[in-house]
């Protein structure tokens, strides 16, 4: 309600331009690099013992190389959700956080991103995977309506593992660099420290509210991605 009386509707998507120009790139290099390391290794669609670590294996490289090149704008994307005035734009915060706190402010929290990143990742991907084969096993249709399912449920499940890093992630985001100092001793450290605090159910204190954004969001970016590659393998098929 603060947000809607201070910015209303604009308040709402404040930061969300930010967002989808890293999103793109980011899902993008994330599932190529995940599919082309699955190459390099003896996953296939069988379902056996290693199938869910070579492929979360996989999802999680892929993921900390599309933050290595993405992260910037998620910082970007941070600090405008705190213009209360909406009237920052995506050069204006670029050039405010270079000149106040240098390059290096880019990257404050990659660290501990990459810790929540690799292992959400590491259970989305390999679950919709899983669930995809499990489905064509039993002669259910993988369709798009399976493939949002799935995907929301892959997310709501990966979210929950991670989200404890990911609080850390955005306070050290928000933070500057008073906050950088909180991880330099151990991440581990800092969630304990946030535990003795403020108490354990501090590490998960907005997780619902993320689920009502994180399982339409996967299930639609992972519905998305899977027709996409879908369509590309068959174009490529029809090539041969």
């Amino acid at each position: 309600m603060r947000v809607w009386r201070t910015g209303g509707l604009r308040g709402l998507y404040a930061g969300n331009l930010a967002n989808c120009i890293r999103t793109f790139p980011y899902l993008g290099i994330t599932t190529a690099v995940y599919k082309e390391l699955l190459k390099l290794t003896p996953a296939d669609d069988e379902v056996d013992m290693m199938e869910p670590v070579y492929r979360g294996a996989c999802a999680a490289a892929g993921g900390i190389v599309g933050q290595a090149f993405t992260y910037p704008m998620d910082v970007v994307r941070a600090r405008l959700t705190l213009d209360d005035t909406g009237r920052m734009g995506i050069v204006q915060a670029f050039r405010d956080i270079y000149t106040r706190e240098g390059p290096r402010a880019f990257y404050r929290g990659f660290y501990a991103t990459c810790q929540a990143v690799a292992p959400f990742l590491a259970v989305q991907l390999p679950t919709l995977d899983i669930l995809k084969a499990l489905a064509n096993d039993r002669g259910i249709p993988v369709d798009t309506t399976f493939l949002l399912c799935g995907g929301a449920f892959a997310g709501a499940l990966a979210q929950t593992v991670v989200y404890p890093l990911d609080v850390l992630r955005r306070r050290l985001q928000v933070g500057g660099a008073a906050s950088a100092n909180i991880v330099a001793d151990s991440t581990w450290l800092a969630l304990r420290g946030i535990v003795e605090r403020e108490g354990f159910r501090s590490l998960f204190a907005g997780i619902v509210p993320t689920y009502v954004k994180v399982m339409p969001a996967t299930g639609i970016g992972m519905t998305t991605c899977n027709l996409m590659v879908m369509k590309y393998d068959e174009m490529r098929q029809q090539k041969r």
